[in-house]
C-alpha cells in the first residue's frame, strides 16, 4: 500500500500542486506546464531507460490535472497506475502471472494499453460527470 499511496500523494502535491502551477502562471502556458513540469517528473526518478514513458504518464498526469481542476483527479489516478504496478509485481511474486514486472525494461504493451484504457474510460466518465455537476448547478 505505501509503495503506491506515498507516491501518489507526494509525487502529486509537488509536480502538479507545485511545478505544473508555477510553470503555468510563469509562462501563461498550460502547455509549457504541462511540459515542463512532465520533464521533471521524468528526470527526477532517475531512470533514463524509461524517460519517454514516464515523461508520458507526467504529461498525462498534469493533463488531468488541468482538466479536472482538482489534484485529487490527478493523485487518484497516479495512484491507480503504482497500484496496478505494485498488484501485478505481487502476483508475479506469489507465481500468479510468469512474468517479471520488477524488470521494467520490456513490460509487455498488452498491460500498457489495458491500463491506459481503463484509465481513460474513468476519466471520460469523471468528466462526463463533472460536466453534468456544472450543467445542474447554474
Amino acid at each position: 500500500i505505501m509503495m503506491a499511496v506515498l507516491p501518489a500523494l507526494g509525487e502529486e502535491l509537488t509536480f502538479r500542486g507545485v511545478f505544473f502551477n508555477l510553470f503555468k502562471r510563469s509562462s501563461q502556458s498550460v502547455w509549457i506546464g504541462i511540459v515542463l513540469s512532465a520533464f521533471i517528473f521524468a528526470l527526477i526518478h532517475f531512470q533514463l531507460h524509461n524517460f519517454l514513458a514516464i515523461f508520458f504518464m507526467g504529461a498525462l498526469l498534469a493533463y488531468v490535472y488541468s482538466l479536472s481542476g482538482n489534484l485529487w483527479v490527478s493523485i487518484a489516478a497516479h495512484l491507480f497506475n503504482n497500484g496496478m504496478i505494485v498488484i501485478l509485481t505481487y502476483a508475479s511474486k506469489i507465481g500468479y502471472l510468469d512474468y517479471d514486472f520488477t524488470n521494467t525494461d520490456d513490460i509487455p504493451l498488452i498491460f500498457s494499453i489495458f491500463g491506459s484504457v481503463i484509465f481513460l474510460a474513468f476519466f471520460y466518465f469523471y468528466r462526463l460527470w463533472v460536466l453534468k455537476e456544472k450543467n445542474n448547478s447554474i
